[in-house]
């Protein structure tokens, strides 16, 4: 573990905790201060660097012994390769510098994604049997290609049942007593 508190303050000594410090200032960005265990007391107020370092240091230790390849921690993102969490296949051992720390601060982020759903017409509803004669279907095709006919005869004897009822929808009799 002490290979991994030295990469961890490798890490701390080159970052620009100067303007670090400065993100925080500029978006007047608060701390809770040692005072928050005292009862009745939330001391709020600026970090410290210090404080900051050990917020790191901390997290940093987390992530190495959980083993996380990847961590987001506030406006931290911290890379953890080491090289024991692949298998020798995956891992071309020629190529092998270690492991690696890799821990980034980035005052802004953002995300977006394209919307892949569309609204359906009430035409276009999906219907619940036939979803679930697809569904059976696929089951059906990976049955015979197992080679499990008991399953498949019984998958292809629903999906018939099914297809009646798609056929057939069954209507409500509605008798008066």
């Amino acid at each position: 573990m002490e290979k991994f508190e030295q990469m961890i303050e490798n890490i701390i000594q080159d970052l620009d905790w100067r303007m670090i410090l400065d993100f925080y200032d500029k978006l007047n960005l608060t701390w809770y201060g040692k005072d928050i265990l005292k009862k009745n007391s939330l001391e709020k107020r600026k970090p410290t660097i210090e404080e900051l370092q050990n917020e790191l240091r901390t997290v940093c230790r987390f992530v190495i012994h959980k083993g996380m390849s990847e961590f987001i921690y506030e406006r931290w993102t911290i890379l953890w390769l080491d090289p024991k969490d692949f298998d020798e296949e995956e891992f071309n051992k020629k190529d092998d510098f270690g492991c690696q720390l890799e821990v980034i601060f980035s005052p802004t982020r953002a995300l977006t994604f394209e919307n892949t759903f569309e609204e359906l017409e009430p035409e276009d509803e999906i219907d619940p049997i036939e979803m679930e004669t697809d569904v059976l279907v696929d089951m059906l095709n990976k049955a015979v290609d197992k080679e499990e006919y008991e399953i498949a005869s019984k998958l292809r004897d629903k999906i018939f049942e099914l297809k009646e009822e798609l056929k057939n929808p069954v209507k409500v009799n509605k008798e008066k007593s």
